[in-house]
């Protein structure tokens, strides 16, 4: 036998052999798993279906005549996959305070902890099982379940108000009077965009000047004629700051701009440019021409027919790199980016401080006061949530720190509660 395997590697087995002696489950962490999962599950059903219900009453009145009730119930459902991740931190903690207290007061734990197992060692698989869970959520379900599924509530609630027939989801990513704002100091508008072609018809692109120079005064009469008339909807949709001289270097007229072959093929226009030695314009007609300073990406000239709270992290992203690349506002999305990250992460520790707050050090625990306990808990952790997100997305503090405001608040207070947890 070699040395460092003497001095390093039969130690180290040693040591997980004994740590895994410890951990393995047992009887009861089947038994106490099988309740957390059990009542965690029902409460977060009970609480779903409750919102819903009160929803559909809400709404009751407001649904056309003649509205399927398959075609409501089947909106509210996939609804309830965005409310589900929403009221997971309380289901959860519900299940800790309800399954912990019974065992408690049924005088279970207790016989667990004289056998020499620690409080901390009983509660260790429902933690471990509330981690996983919480990493499955933000690194798969909310791409691949959460947000696709709410995407899809969208849809339905157009077929239940505006009789739009499912088959046609993908048209209603269609747009009218597209204005986008994208890299390289480009405008592009147009009059309708065909989301399943790829297709942008009568397009105006513009190439505007990244900076004031001597020359913007001499092409003012080429961009005002047209963008005047276009400088409220600009200014509406897309937040701009458009002032009443807009200018630019090069500027395209087409009857269509197509996506072919990962790049935009302008079909029957005329290209304007502006030699910025001389000022001169020069104009050329063209059947077909492409540059490749049309870099947007088809995806940004789409309508987005649903919340923004709705987004796919990926569509976030997306969204996000181009108005970095287009100098446009983005802390906005970016807050409900790390939004959604953080409040997922804030379940493990709000079921981390509900475990550190019970005393089973008392012969008898009341399930009314910790259930009290858990809503307030969560009622707070909700507010110190959503006041971080909401300065984030008005740029009064830094997406990051915003978005993860409340895991900041939550995480140091649960750690203390459980490290300080008598057993």
């Amino acid at each position: 036998m070699k040395q460092w395997e003497k001095d390093y590697l039969w130690p180290l087995l040693e040591r997980l052999r004994v740590i895994w002696k410890y951990y393995r489950p047992s009887i009861f962490d089947r038994y106490i798993l099988r309740q957390y999962v059990l009542v965690s599950f029902f409460a977060l059903l009970f609480i779903v279906v409750l919102y819903e219900v009160i929803q559909v009453f809400q709404f009751l009145r407001w649904f056309p005549e003649g509205t399927k009730g398959w075609d409501i119930f089947m909106m509210n459902f996939y609804e309830g996959a965005y409310w589900g991740m929403i009221f997971l931190p309380l289901a959860l903690s519900l299940g800790a305070v309800v399954v912990f207290t019974r065992l408690a007061n049924h005088h279970e734990l207790r016989a667990m902890v004289s056998t020499g197992i620690s409080l901390r060692r009983v509660m260790f698989y429902p933690l471990f099982v509330t981690a996983l869970l919480v990493f499955v959520i933000v690194f798969f379900l909310q791409e691949n379940a959460i947000f696709p599924l709410y995407q899809r509530h969208f849809a339905y609630k157009k077929l239940v108000f505006e009789r739009v027939a499912l088959e046609n989801i993908d048209r209603f990513k269609d747009n009218q009077n597209v204005v986008v704002y994208g890299p390289n100091n480009t405008l592009y508008m147009g009059e309708r965009y065909y989301a399943l072609a790829k297709k942008l018809e009568n397009v105006v692109i513009l190439s505007l000047s990244p900076k004031k120079t001597p020359f913007q005064e001499n092409s003012l009469v080429l961009s005002n004629e047209y963008l005047l008339s276009n400088l409220q909807m600009i200014e509406q949709q897309r937040s701009l700051e458009v002032l009443r001289q807009v200018n630019f270097t090069m500027r395209i007229d087409a009857k269509a701009m197509v996506w072919d072959k990962d790049k935009w093929i302008l079909y029957d226009g005329l290209l304007w440019t502006i030699d910025p030695e001389t000022f001169a314009v020069r104009s050329e007609k063209f059947s077909t021409f492409s540059t490749n300073l049309l870099s947007i990406e088809p995806y940004y000239l789409e309508r987005i027919w649903y919340d923004m709270n709705a987004l796919r992290p990926s569509q976030l992203q997306a969204l996000i790199r181009l108005r970095k690349k287009s100098g446009q506002f983005y802390a906005d999305l970016e807050a409900v980016y790390y939004s959604n990250i953080s409040y997922v992460f804030n379940v493990f520790f709000l079921v981390l401080l509900l475990v550190g707050l019970i005393d089973i050090s008392k012969k008898k625990i009341s399930l009314i006061e910790n259930l009290v306990m858990c809503f307030v808990s969560f009622g707070l952790l909700y507010v110190i949530f959503a006041m971080g997100a909401s300065f984030a997305g008005n740029g009064d503090l830094p997406p990051l720190i915003g978005g993860f405001f409340g895991t900041m608040v939550l995480a140091p207070i649960s750690l203390w509660f459980y490290r300080r947890l008598r057993t």
